[in-house]
């Protein structure tokens, strides 16, 4: 199975590091901006191939996907989360562990995330004020 990951950080290479422990024998693929050295061993030891270009460009993650061919994605830093990148899986047929751009909002923005809290009785509601100058704060 091939997995394409997305990033390069601490949390993306100890994902790679867990599909490449896999007995399920996962061939890791990664795009990142840079190369980790510790997932460039994981894709290394499993075959697979380190692609450089921006995370969170939907035309980058596009060319890789039509490369690659993945059988799954897995998107580990939240950025390319907040540009859509797991639906550019989703509309390419691909499973991805990852939020959509439309739920992933959730983390983007907490003014937002407490509007949802408050909206549906969401226990944990904290009081707030949204603030868009400093004179308004």
């Amino acid at each position: 199975m091939k997995v394409l990951l997305i990033g390069d950080g601490a949390r993306e290479h100890s994902l790679a590091y867990s599909l490449g422990k896999s007995p399920k024998g996962y061939k890791v693929f990664a795009l990142s901006t840079y190369i980790n050295p510790g997932i460039n061993e994981v894709v290394k030891n499993t075959n697979g191939e380190y692609f450089i270009g921006d995370t969170s460009s939907v035309d980058r993650v596009k060319e890789v996907i039509k490369r690659v061919s993945p059988d799954i994605g897995v998107i580990g830093p939240e950025d390319p989360l907040f540009h859509g990148i797991a639906n550019v899986f989703k509309e390419e047929g691909i499973p991805v562990f990852g939020p959509l751009k439309e739920t992933a909002k959730i983390e983007e923005s907490k003014a937002w995330a407490r509007q949802l809290m408050w909206k549906y009785s969401i226990p944990g509601r904290l009081k707030y004020r949204t603030f868009y100058t400093i004179e308004e704060a």
